[in-house]
């Protein structure tokens, strides 16, 4: 979730990998009961 918040990449393409990464992954992997709350408020945020 770092990489695309605080990304302070200079390809202009790096943040968007991130979010495709992060989808990615959601995709096939379920989430920790621990981690969602985190997950949910970013997603909110972002």
């Amino acid at each position: 979730m770092k990489q695309t918040t605080n990304n302070k990449s200079l390809n202009p393409d790096s943040r968007i990998r991130g979010w495709r990464l992060l989808a990615f992954i959601a995709a096939f992997f379920k989430c920790s009961d621990s981690l969602m709350p985190y997950l949910m408020k970013y997603l909110d945020t972002a």
